[in-house]
């Protein structure tokens, strides 16, 4: 099984070079957050020439600009949900700095497997992250489970208590800290340990124009 997870945060409008990316991976599944319209127009024409089964969901809004959560299946999913994009919890610090709190995930059941694709609020503190990555959470599902996601976590206890929050559901991170953006271990593929437990090829690829890695793992049976 192969699993390619990315914050694509296109800033420099170079994340298309990427679709060759996907060509020479092919991965099973792909999780890809902050993704602008312009690259969604792409992928979406990508996916119908590959044959791929496309998901979408509004990720955040930056000054009055969408980006999007993509998520990309070589199977179907047989039940598919996205948390309907909003803003909540402004506390006193948050309005003066003009920020809002978004959390957005969505959630693809396939036959043996449920795969979760999620964004941990940047602009909130760890209790806040917590509580968002507990909420995305409660959709594991009773087989395998796969989460792409941007955790967003900053500080060396976040990683911890993560980590803790994970193997209580018998989850593992496989990025294992590794430096993935901005000097940072932020981004994760989260799996089972059914998953976690075989063989398995992990590698950063270039950054194509963004500030995060992608990420992929090869899992062997």
């Amino acid at each position: 099984m192969k699993i390619l997870n990315w914050n694509t945060h296109p800033n420099n409008n170079r994340t298309s070079q990427a679709l060759g990316m996907f060509d020479d991976l092919s991965p099973d599944v792909i999780t890809l957050q902050e993704v602008s319209q312009d690259f969604f127009d792409e992928i979406e024409s990508y996916a119908t020439e590959q044959s791929l089964y496309l998901e979408q969901t509004l990720d955040w809004i930056r000054r009055g600009i969408p980006y999007y959560l993509v998520t990309l299946l070589k199977e179907p999913s047989v039940e598919s949900q996205s948390l309907p994009y909003q803003t909540r919890r402004n506390g006193p610090l948050s309005k003066v700095l003009g920020w809002k709190e978004t959390l957005n995930y969505s959630v693809a059941k396939l036959e043996a497997q449920t795969v979760i694709n999620g964004h941990l609020e940047h602009h909130a503190g760890p209790l806040t992250r917590r509580r968002q990555l507990d909420e995305m959470l409660t959709h594991l599902g009773d087989g395998t489970n796969v989460i792409g996601v941007d955790l967003n976590q900053w500080f060396p206890f976040e990683k911890l208590s993560n980590r803790k929050r994970l193997r209580k559901h018998n989850l593992t991170d496989i990025v294992h800290g590794k430096t993935v953006s901005n000097g940072l271990c932020l981004d994760g593929i989260i799996v089972s340990e059914d998953l976690a437990q075989r063989e398995y090829d992990f590698e950063k690829q270039a950054r194509h124009g963004s500030d995060h890695y992608p990420l992929f793992v090869e899992f062997y049976n």
